[in-house]
């Protein structure tokens, strides 16, 4: 079956011929040696940077798998754009027909750029992106103004791209050969090149794996000098740390910055030199394989699982270790023992009332920093989410399934249940309509869990009829909540602490009150202005859930100022988890613009 690949370079083939037809060999050497201009190279650059992270600035007009992006884009003033923003290099497509790039796009980049950086040294160099397979095409590369070009190993045969590379380095151009699998990887180190590219998008169906570049770091052999990009689909600071940590020294970003509103401060934030942090995306009520590995592919930071039999979101034991098991062999992890430790740090921690050694901000600003180290090294990490249970079964759960984390919903009072879990927690907080940012702040006690999560309280009906002579009002039904007890082991029950003593007498109050209670997952928001508080104010990171969605995170990163958000029913269709839901979540919520 013929591919849009196959088609390309079909057409690439009759295109140089055409030019060749117009312009010899002979001319385009001319040409060269008459040009003022000197190639840097890309090796050095990248390997020399002032920074230990570099980025690639691509001007794309169209693509086969997005159509136009900016067509009438001015590509010499975008690129001096990326250049004044940080760019160490700028990436300009050539190909005319899917991708409606030209010479004349990568001749007018690199007239701009010499002009406003004089000094050769100190100018981005230019790479000339394309299907390239004749040494007629490094000719033209070069006489335009290229400082290197794209070997892309999957066109190649083996005699083919080692030929391609000898002759570009004859030109002064240090190519970059782009790989997407195993065996083009090692056919590109066997070939000697010394800048190798992964592209994280199957040129064959266009889809994206951003766990290629990951896979694919190990093959790379050390102490060669070998430097490794990453190629295609980076769009969040999140992508670029992930790259970072496997090993690559810059990112190529190409349709994310063509689409941005003001790419100096998009290349600014992806380099993490704005002072603008992203958020964590957390992922929760994920049932299969299929929608975790599509979480974990695009971004997310912790993925949740629900471990409350009762929940129609409920994973059984078997099912959360096989969605474990394949998304951590999926993600091409760094050691995991290291990782354990720092979690197992923030365990050793906590401790009761630690409020006299530690401030609430102070506190949860450490664990916070804790967390973030360890997802530089392994992502995501897992969450078992629990709700008015027993310690007991948490812990036993929790060690079964090889979680890294535990998250608390429900009424459970955290004094009493936090401090006998063997993980870290993450402890939900259900903000009502009338609680104020104090009330709230007055719930997070340094020592008692390690992260909060602001949740909506939702209240509903109970399902069947108490046994006593009349319900709870509204506010007595908050605080039953509010101040529960943990369920005594191996009877479900709970007895409340905040109803009226008329109210619990013996026999009157024995129904759980999770049964009372609808939390987690609602759909329903909360007032934002009360997260922002938190964190502005208060200084305390926390996380944010509650009804939010791809349609509406963006909002709560700009007002709620989060540390992570937290979605489950906002990413569902038909109460089912919805792939395109999860992908357009985790990329508003990493927007920054």
């Amino acid at each position: 079956m013929t591919t849009i690949l196959d088609t390309i370079t079909a057409q690439r083939a009759l295109d140089v011929r055409d030019a060749r037809a117009a312009v010899s060999e002979e001319q385009l050497q001319a040409l060269i040696s008459a040009s003022a201009f000197a190639p840097c190279n890309i090796h050095t650059a990248l390997s020399s940077a002032s920074t230990q992270f570099s980025l690639i600035a691509e001007i794309k007009r169209a693509s086969p798998s997005k159509g136009d992006i900016a067509p009438g884009m001015n590509a010499a003033e975008q690129g001096l754009r990326y250049a004044h923003a940080g760019a160490l290099g700028i990436s300009v497509l050539t190909e005319p027909k899917w991708f409606k790039g030209s010479l004349e796009d990568m001749l007018a980049v690199r007239t701009a750029l010499q002009a406003a950086f004089p000094q050769n040294d100190r100018r981005p160099f230019v790479l000339r992106k394309d299907f390239i397979f004749d040494t007629y095409q490094l000719l033209e590369a070069r006489a335009n103004g290229a400082d290197t070009v794209l070997l892309i190993v999957k066109c190649l045969s083996q005699e083919l791209l080692e030929s391609l590379l000898e002759a570009s380095r004859g030109l002064g151009m240090e190519p970059l050969v782009e790989v997407a699998d195993a065996d083009e990887t090692r056919r590109a180190v066997a070939a000697g090149a010394k800048v190798i590219g992964v592209n994280n998008r199957n040129l064959t169906d266009f889809t994206l794996d951003m766990g290629r570049t990951s896979a694919l770091a190990a093959l790379i052999p050390p102490n060669q000098g070998v430097i490794l990009v990453a190629l295609s689909g980076i769009a969040t600071r999140t992508d670029v740390v992930r790259f970072a940590s496997s090993g690559a020294r810059g990112v190529l970003v190409g349709e994310a910055l063509m689409r941005a509103k003001d790419p100096a401060r998009y290349i600014s934030w992806l380099l993490g030199s704005s002072g603008t942090r992203e958020p964590l995306v957390k992922v929760c009520g994920v049932s299969t394989v299929e929608h975790a590995l599509c979480a974990a592919r695009n971004g997310a930071d912790l993925i949740g699982m629900i471990c409350v039999p009762e929940s129609k979101r409920y994973v059984p034991p078997e099912l959360a270790k096989q969605i474990i098991q394949a998304v951590r062999a999926d993600a091409s992890q760094n050691s995991k023992a290291e990782t354990d430790s720092a979690l197992q740090e923030l365990r050793a921690l906590a401790g009761g009332d630690v409020s006299r050694e530690w401030g609430k901000s102070e506190w949860f600003r450490h664990t916070a920093d804790i967390l973030e180290r360890v997802l530089l090294q392994r992502r995501p990490l897992f969450v078992a989410v629990f709700a008015d249970d027993t310690s007991e079964r948490i812990n036993s759960v929790a060690a079964d399934l090889g979680v890294d984390l535990v998250q608390l919903h429900g009424t459970t009072e955290p004094a009493g249940l936090s401090l006998r879990i063997n993980f870290p927690v993450i402890r939900a907080i259900h903000v009502a309509p009338h609680d104020t940012t104090q009330s709230v702040v007055d719930q997070l006690v340094p020592g008692r869990f390690a992260f909060g999560l602001l949740d909506t309280f939702v209240r509903t009906m109970p399902e069947a009829p108490m046994t006593r002579s009349r319900s709870l009002t509204p506010s007595e039904l908050y605080e039953a909540a509010k101040n529960a007890s943990e369920p005594e082991a191996g009877t479900g029950v709970v007895v409340t602490a905040g109803v009226p003593n008329s109210l619990t007498a013996a026999g009157s109050f024995m129904r759980p009150v999770a049964a009372l209670l609808k939390q987690g997952g609602s759909g329903v928001t909360f007032d934002w202005k009360v997260a922002k508080d938190v964190a502005a104010v208060h200084a305390i990171p926390v996380l944010v859930a509650g009804g939010l969605s791809p349609s509406n995170v963006m909002e709560c990163v700009a007002v709620a100022l989060p540390w992570g958000v937290d979605v489950s029913s906002g990413v569902e269709t038909n109460g089912a988890k919805d792939s395109a839901k999860i992908i357009e979540f985790i990329t508003q919520s990493k927007e920054p613009l």
